[in-house]
């Protein structure tokens, strides 16, 4: 497999100062997505599995989340055209539109909030034994929605800060790494 040698920006202007930070962005996905979505970064330590590492920080960063914010990942795809359905029950809209996994699991908008619980990876058997049990359905749609929330890691190489002063001349700095250090320049602005 080619390794992307692709560089991404971010950019922020606040009164007085700009920064400029290049590097990579890194997807970390669902164990169950990660073929698709690719690697995340390795760690900046030695430690031989950076996969179990980021799967730890992408569920403390979920159970971080307010109950609201965790309860939309179990929502329909955002941006869609919305479909009114005429057979709705709980849900408001149905069809192409409702999240649908491979056991059947069907929540639209049912959903609002969702309490943070224990994580578990259920195989598609244990999951129709589970079936009619509403609290095995809020562990099934919790564990959807953790499943569909992905963390985005930005790993700068390069930043370019300029501060502009009230008067006098405006300064710029260049910081760039060389994978241990950092170094910084001033250079023109």
């Amino acid at each position: 497999m080619k390794k992307s040698t692709s560089v991404h920006e971010l950019y922020w202007n606040y009164q007085k100062e700009t920064f400029i930070l290049a590097g990579r962005f890194y997807l970390v996905a669902s164990p169950n997505l990660s073929h698709r979505l690719g690697t995340p970064p390795r760690r900046l330590t030695n430690d031989p599995n950076p996969e179990e590492y980021w799967e730890k920080e992408r569920e403390k960063h979920w159970k971080s989340l307010s109950r609201e914010y965790r309860a939309s990942f179990s929502w329909p795809v955002s941006g869609e055209l919305l479909k009114p359905s005429e057979t709705a029950t709980w849900s408001a809209y149905k069809g192409i539109n409702t999240v649908k996994q491979s056991y059947g699991l069907d929540v639209g908008y049912k959903y609002t909030t969702l309490d943070a619980m224990p994580i578990k990876q259920l195989t598609l058997a244990e999951l129709k034994i589970r079936e009619n049990n509403p609290q095995a359905e809020l562990e099934n749609v919790h564990q959807m929605a953790f499943d569909n929330f992905c963390l985005l890691v930005f790993k700068p190489t390069k930043v370019d800060h300029t501060v502009i002063p009230r008067s006098g001349i405006p300064q710029r700095f260049i910081y760039s790494t060389d994978k241990d250090n950092w170094v910084v320049e001033e250079v023109n602005p």
